[in-house]
């Protein structure tokens, strides 16, 4: 009874482990790998600061899991919708969260 019981448990071990690592293996290899936030962080920052209506407002990017904040303050809708245009266009950007304000203009 008892070696009946110890080979159960062994053959059920192995097929537990052998199913797992089917799963395993078959998520990773066919699931594309993101590009590392990084990476991704610095060609959004690079191509914001690249861009000639953009560079002079100090835009500020964070990343995470592909998801890209974008931070700050720019002088018009049309720059706010260009940096999201922008950053949406980087390859590995999987969302944009926007947290750019536009400018309001100091009354004398």
């Amino acid at each position: 009874m008892k070696t009946t019981l110890t080979a159960l448990f062994a053959a059920l071990t192995f097929t537990v482990t052998l199913s797992a690592w089917s799963a395993i293996h078959t998520a990773s290899s066919s699931a594309p790998v993101p590009a590392s936030d990084m990476a991704v962080n610095t060609e959004v920052q690079r191509t914001l600061l690249s861009d000639a209506e953009l560079r002079d407002f100090g835009l500020r990017v964070a990343t995470r899991k592909g998801d890209v904040q974008l931070m700050g303050e720019v002088a018009s809708q049309q720059q706010m919708e260009r940096a999201i245009t922008l950053a949406r266009s980087i390859s590995g950007v999987q969302a944009i969260h926007n947290h750019l304000s536009v400018q309001t203009a100091n009354v004398a």
